[in-house]
């Protein structure tokens, strides 16, 4: 799948979004309508809020503004619960 997300680290050497989302859908076992799901909800957080953005700057305030912004009360409930989903399986597998 050709990604529009940039990776790289930030010159502190943190992880950023940028990397933490391509390695994410890299190494995720997904099908790949998840896969395409999930890209198009990460990458949308990783454009939005900027891919070089440090993974632990990424608040609860931040994901609230990036739904808002991108998909407000646009998306059914099913569309929904997949963009949360996929920022959510983001979010657990950086704690592992």
């Amino acid at each position: 799948m050709s990604s529009g997300v940039v990776a790289f680290s930030g010159l502190s050497g943190q992880a950023c979004l940028g990397a933490a989302v391509v390695s994410f859908l890299l190494d995720a076992k997904l099908s790949s309508n998840t896969e395409r799901a999930y890209f198009l909800a990460l990458s949308a957080v990783a454009q939005d809020v900027g891919c070089e953005l440090p993974v632990d700057r990424l608040d609860a305030r931040r994901l609230l503004d990036v739904s808002q912004r991108n998909w407000g009360g646009h998306l059914s409930p099913p569309l929904w619960n997949t963009r949360l989903t996929a920022v959510q399986s983001l979010g657990s597998r950086g704690c592992r």
